[in-house]
């Protein structure tokens, strides 16, 4: 969801990596290159939540993409 859209349903997302400073994921909806949203990973007590830009959008062979975020 970018910052200056209204809220939308949540992506579902499967992390492949996680850095102090940015994140790496798979899903199936495309977002732009330079596009700015908000990711929370994970449950309970261990829960991030954060504003990432993002810096690589390459499409998979079985129509999903690879996100690479960085936190802003």
């Amino acid at each position: 969801m970018s910052d200056s859209e209204k809220p939308s349903d949540p992506w579902e997302v499967r992390v492949r990596d996680i850095s102090r400073h940015g994140v790496g994921f798979e899903t199936a909806e495309k977002p732009t290159a330079g596009q700015t949203m908000r990711i929370r990973i994970g449950r309970g007590p261990i829960e991030l939540a954060k504003r990432i830009r993002v810096v690589r959008c390459q499409p998979g062979q079985d129509g999903t993409f690879t996100i690479g975020g960085e936190f802003v």
